[in-house]
């Protein structure tokens, strides 16, 4: 079975490296683990440097005895950046992704002095760990490299070189989008919401009528709803923007009918709060029953869905951006040309069938 990196097969329960010119050899150490992409990168130095080119510095293996984490090693930057403002400030579950995310590069590259980092080390890492745990992943870990380099840049025991680059530009990103959300026309809507729960409209009415992200709806809590005024404060994760958004007139006459079971708004049949993860399956569940496929329409969708209702109802750029909380007009303006093509595209046609 052929390995994420170049001249590397599985055979068995090992990994050989065989490159051109070159006696088959076995790789040491697990599969994408520090020892395994070093032992790697000496190989194809030996083999490069044989046929005349330098052999490339290599990352820094194991840790000298007794020394728990050297100044300047990578798993030593990773705890200043923990015990840091930076990451102090993050959201309370960003941190906890952050963290998982942190202790598995420092279990498995730690031992390295940050200053020896090379780009073809982070290739070969996200490559390692997007065939094991996604490619998602594998792009996550290539922006927890970047953001630890930016943080050592400030940390005199790291002795990173002020022209030093940083290891993680123009890496290969593993994650390819296949296509942006679709907008959901009225009448895949309408088959969500025929027949639907009433814990399942809920979540449909939140996600379509405020346009938040998943995370923010989920956030929403009674006691930050004005009835009177339609209120609904939230504090958006993405950006820590309070949006004091104002309930659409459908949702509100929904959540005058909602008990309240928890202090959660959005809650599952089980009557609690529900995860990120399983909002999602909630969607995507539904989806199928109703015969749609939910690679075609996704939760997100929905958001994109709202931005386009209010670009057709004449919002403009800066009203979107307030409602929906983007940073920059780029994708406001998006939903207003989206608006605008098809009255344009109505009003020619309502001129072709007169004529």
């Amino acid at each position: 079975m052929a390995s994420a990196l170049k001249h590397v097969q599985r055979a068995g329960k090992y990994h050989y490296v065989r490159f051109p010119g070159h006696d088959r050899q076995r790789l040491r150490g697990a599969e994408g683990s520090l020892e395994y992409l070093a032992h790697y990168e000496e190989l194809r130095a030996a083999a490069e440097n044989k046929r005349g080119a330098p052999a490339p510095a290599t990352f820094v293996p194991t840790l000298p005895a007794r020394v728990a984490f050297l100044p300047g090693s990578l798993a030593w930057v990773i705890e200043q950046y923990l015990g840091s403002r930076a990451f102090r400030d993050l959201a309370d579950e960003t941190r906890l992704v952050y963290r998982r995310q942190l202790d598995m590069l420092k279990r498995d590259m730690g031992a390295g002095l940050i200053t020896d980092l090379r780009r073809s080390h982070v290739n070969q890492y996200s490559a390692a760990i997007a065939k094991k745990h996604g490619n998602a992943t594998g792009d996550a870990m290539i922006r927890k490299i970047s953001i630890l380099w930016q943080f050592a840049l400030g940390l005199k025991q790291a002795a990173i070189d002020d022209d030093a680059g940083n290891p993680t530009k123009h890496v290969k990103l593993q994650y390819k989008v296949r296509k942006p959300h679709a907008p959901w026309p009225d009448k895949i809507q309408q088959l969500f919401l025929k027949g639907a729960p009433d814990y399942t409209r809920l979540a449909f009415y939140l996600l379509l009528y405020t346009g938040q992200r998943r995370g923010d709806v989920l956030a929403m809590i009674w006691s930050g709803y004005d009835s009177v005024t339609r209120r609904i404060h939230v504090v958006q994760e993405k950006t820590g923007v309070t949006v004091p958004l104002r309930a659409h007139k459908e949702l509100a006459k929904l959540l005058a009918q909602t008990p309240r079971v928890s202090d959660r708004i959005c809650t599952n049949y089980f009557k609690k709060p529900y995860s990120k993860g399983g909002l999602t399956q909630l969607v995507v569940r539904r989806l199928r029953e109703v015969g749609v496929d939910p690679d075609q329409y996704t939760l997100h969708g929905l958001r994109k869905t709202a931005g386009v209702k209010l670009a057709e109802a004449g919002a403009t750029v800066d009203e979107i951006m307030r409602v929906l909380g983007h940073s920059s007009p780029a994708q406001a303006l998006w939903y207003t040309r989206e608006a605008s093509k098809r009255k344009l595209i109505d009003a020619a046609m309502d001129k072709w069938e007169a004529a």
